[in-house]
């Protein structure tokens, strides 16, 4: 549900099984938001 919500905003992109970032920048942003604690 999330995957798709990311989706319709354009900010990743759906492959297969795989959720992928739309560009560079998004990789970045959400790697730097998913690694990091809250």
């Amino acid at each position: 549900m999330q995957a798709f919500k990311l989706q319709s905003l354009g900010l990743v992109r759906v492959e297969r099984n795989e959720v992928k970032p739309w560009c560079n920048l998004y990789a970045r942003y959400f790697c730097d938001r998913l690694s990091s604690p809250p």
